[in-house]
């Protein structure tokens, strides 16, 4: 009994390959490009992209079955059509076989409804980038309108200080001019944060005559001397200045209260 010579069946790899190889093949003799071949693919219900065609033609990605249904369906033939052993350089070149109308018709409404599918999707991203642009214009004036508040802001900032600073210097007059000579300096003292030896260095006034000012107390003065009240004016007048007082003011004080003369001379 003879035996019959069996067909070879290229091993998984090597048929993956030798199916690639026919796609491309009949690709290029129908005249379509990948991104022609992926759009037929699509239309068929399986999605499928230019870049995803060049990596299963160049070998760069694994074929998937439903792939290769779609693809074989696309290039108007089969599977097992592009799967045959036999030598692709020996098949006859491909012909675009004449499509009846029923197919025709089929084939139009696939790609009106896809045309009306890309339509719609591009009319809603032409709505969707014409209201992104209105929100970041509306968001500039935002900020521009907040930068502008922020400055005024800013600016009534400044002329409040400049007048809280100024009433602070009025209070302070004021309450150095209605205060004694004692508290007016100890006051201001403690506000400049100076110790009495301090003062007494930099104004060459020994600490003690510092003390007895300002605890309102003139009995330092050179007694029986006529020009103890001018000592003592001077005194006041080197110590003011050093505090930044008034001693016009602080002279005036002593003369009506502690001078020892009635008209202060």
């Amino acid at each position: 009994m003879g035996t019959e010579e069996s067909v070879p069946i290229p091993a998984p790899e090597e048929a993956e390959k030798l199916f690639l190889r026919r796609v491309r093949t009949r690709r290029i003799e129908m005249g379509l490009s990948q991104g022609d071949l992926a759009q037929r693919a699509n239309a068929l219900g399986v999605p499928l992209y230019q870049q995803t065609v060049a990596k299963l033609e160049s070998g760069h990605r694994s074929l998937k079955f439903s792939e290769a249904e779609a693809i074989a369906r696309a290039l108007e033939t089969s599977v097992i059509e592009l799967m045959s052993p036999e030598d692709v350089k020996k098949r006859e070149p491909y012909r675009n076989p004449p499509l009846k109308a029923e197919e025709l018709k089929s084939r139009i409404r696939t790609f009106e409804q896809m045309v009306i599918s890309l339509v719609s999707q591009g009319y809603e991203a032409s709505l969707a980038e014409e209201d992104a642009k209105r929100q970041a214009e509306q968001a500039q004036h935002l900020a521009a309108a907040a930068s502008m508040e922020r400055r005024q802001i800013e600016e009534r900032t400044a002329v409040a200080r400049t007048e809280l600073h100024m009433a602070q210097l009025r209070l302070q007059q004021l309450e150095a001019a209605q205060a004694s000579i004692g508290t007016a300096m100890r006051n201001r003292r403690y506000e400049l944060k100076l110790s009495i030896e301090e003062m007494s260095v930099a104004t060459r006034i020994r600490p003690e005559v510092i003390k007895a000012i300002e605890a309102e107390d003139f009995s330092w003065r050179p007694a029986g001397n006529p020009k103890s009240d001018v000592y003592v004016r001077g005194t006041l007048r080197v110590l003011a200045e050093y505090l930044s007082l008034d001693g016009d003011h602080l002279v005036d004080l002593y003369d009506r209260e502690y001078s020892s003369t009635a008209d202060g001379m």
